[in-house]
């Protein structure tokens, strides 16, 4: 520890902040777990970013707004890590969009790749997937294919007439 900062370039921070914590030196774990956060936020604003194409044709996904607002907290403004994503403000109790949701107020609208960056770090859902940027269009059935135990569930069979 130089100036209370720890210099983690060339050794395994994860391995010196198990030593720290053993010894119990809590200045330096609380320093080694600062610099880890802001490693991971700046890693997780590069994914993400990258991610965010606005010019691809693929299919739009909606993320609740106040998640959104933590995730950029986090990303953005040192704030605490999100939780998972939550878009149950978004359904009803058969997963249909409450009536009434509006863009940027209620939701954001993400593409495809931004929503996978996303998802890939924190999982969560419901999963909103359309063909268009309106949470009423039809469903698009990329909403079935991510799970939380990473299998892909099938799309519910239409029922015969």
């Amino acid at each position: 520890m130089r100036n209370k900062e720890v210099i983690l370039e060339d050794s395994d921070p994860e391995a010196v902040l198990m030593e720290a914590r053993y010894y119990r030196i809590t200045p330096m774990v609380e320093e080694i777990e600062k610099q880890l956060l802001n490693k991971r936020r700046k890693k997780e604003r590069i994914k993400v970013m990258e991610a965010d194409d606005t010019t691809s044709k693929e299919s739009y996904f909606m993320i609740e707004r106040s998640w959104g607002e933590k995730w950029y907290a986090f990303v953005f403004k040192d704030g605490p890590v999100p939780p998972s994503i939550d878009n149950t403000p978004l359904v009803d109790e058969s997963g249909r969009p409450k009536p009434g949701l509006k863009p940027n107020k209620d939701y954001f609208v993400v593409r495809k790749a931004m929503w996978v960056a996303l998802w890939d770090i924190y999982c969560g859902g419901p999963i909103l997937a359309r063909d268009r940027a309106n949470i009423y269009d039809r469903r698009n059935p990329l909403s079935y294919i991510w799970s939380l135990d990473s299998t892909a569930p099938q799309a519910p069979a239409k029922k015969k007439k």
